[in-house]
Formats: C-alpha cells, structure tokens, sequence
C-alpha cells in the first residue's frame, strides 16, 4: 500500500488504504475473506450515496448525529456522487429516473410529497454536476414497499431513492430536469 491511515475497531488498530472511503470492519474482511470482484452498479451506488448524504443532513439537524460525523458522511457521499456524474457526463443525453419512495409513517398525501422532495433534492445535486443527462423526478410515496412496514428494518428499506432508466411507460412525472 502506498499511503496509508490508521483506523480502529474493536480488535485493534489496522491500515487502510488512505484514498479509499471504507472503515477498520471492511479492510478487516477484504483481508480476511475471499470477496467476489464483482463491483455494485453505478445506479446502486448512486442510490446508496444519495440516502447516506440526506439521512446525516437530516439527523444533524434533528440533533441525532453529531456534526463532525455528518459532514464526513456528507464529504464521501458527495464524493462518491461526484465520481459518477462526471461518468455520466460521458453520456451525454442519457435519461434517468430518480424515484423516491417512503414508508407507510404519516399521512400518505405527507408521504408522497416527501419522496418528492428527497427525489429532487438528489435530481438538483447531480443535474449541477452532469447538466447534459436529462433526470425525471417521480414520487411515489408509500405505493411501492420492498419490505413490510410492520417491522423497523421493512420501514428503513422503504424509505429509499431508486435510479432507472425510463421504459417509455406513462407514469405521471413530478418534475424534469
């Protein structure tokens, strides 16, 4: 390894690639256990990135995240961000769909406006940073679980951002970029 930095968890201190966003837990297993080469697709990644950035502003707002982990959350989700729009820059012209979806707590006229705001808070970031790719904002509210909103982690699963591309179907759009 070239650069390095010391990070620690609960079996001690141990070196981490210094350009690379992962903790102790996940070098510990790429060490440790044979893990597929298989990478995640860019619109997973984006999705991913995208939750993480506005779940830390959230919570640092409501208190429940203190403000050095929030920004850090914050700097390697827009990183992350970042890499894959000027990937997508290459694409020029490309169109992607941003769908935001909730779980089934609160009203459902509350619910679906929300998922809109989350959809084109992450259509705004990224249309800054890759203006050529046509992105169409679509809520969605509660109408699409992937989970059961019976349990917490069916709750958390359904309060996501998903990335496609359009099928040419005539779903009611919220707003284009």
């Amino acid at each position: 390894m070239d650069k390095v930095r010391i990070e620690k968890d609960s079996f001690g201190e141990i070196e981490v690639p210094a350009d690379h966003l992962w903790g102790a837990q996940t070098q510990r297993s790429l060490e440790h256990f044979a893990i597929s080469s298989e990478t995640m697709p860019p619109p997973l990644l984006m999705a991913l990135a995208s939750v993480k950035l506005v779940a830390a502003q959230v919570n640092a707002n409501l208190g429940l995240l203190e403000t050095g982990k929030a920004d850090a959350i914050v700097r390697a989700a827009r990183e992350i961000l970042d890499e894959l729009a000027d990937e997508m820059k290459a694409c020029a012209g490309l169109a992607i769909d941003i769908e935001g979806h909730t779980d089934t707590a609160g009203p459902s006229g509350v619910n679906l406006r929300l998922s809109a705001r989350r959809a084109t808070a992450v259509a705004d970031y990224l249309a800054a940073r890759a203006p050529a790719t046509n992105f169409t904002v679509k809520a969605y509210g509660e109408t699409r679980p992937i989970a059961s909103n019976r349990t917490l982690e069916g709750r958390r699963a359904n309060r996501r951002i998903e990335f496609s591309l359009p099928a040419g179907d005539a779903e009611t759009e919220t707003s284009g970029r």
